[in-house]
């Protein structure tokens, strides 16, 4: 969201600009999740060892995601179109988990 706006405030951005920033929303959507993550943990003392476990998992999912808007980004360089767009769904059904579950777990969900 941030990429999206530093983009396009002001100034024009092409067609590409604005699909690398759509790859890499999902990068962002995992670090809000994680950032739940630890208002979980901190919430309630008996959150603590769960929470700290949750977020050593979302730490992971981070990477994995990562990764995946990397490899994504590359093939879309690469006009690799149907190799980037299996990437980039898996990715934004990974985070759309992710933030689901973290927004259950604040919520008490």
């Amino acid at each position: 969201m941030s990429y999206l706006l530093k983009i396009f405030v002001d100034r024009s951005a092409s067609l590409p600009d604005a699909i690398r920033a759509f790859l890499e929303l999902p990068v962002d959507i995992v670090f809000l999740a994680t950032t739940l993550i630890v208002g979980f943990s901190i919430m309630k003392p008996e959150n603590a060892m769960s929470g700290m476990a949750w977020f050593g998992g979302y730490i992971i999912g981070a990477f994995v995601v990562v990764i995946l808007w990397r490899r994504s980004v590359k093939f879309f360089e690469t006009e690799k179109y149907l190799i980037a767009t299996p990437l980039v769904l898996i990715n934004y059904t990974l985070c759309a988990y992710g933030l689901m579950r973290a927004i259950d777990m604040v919520t008490g969900g």
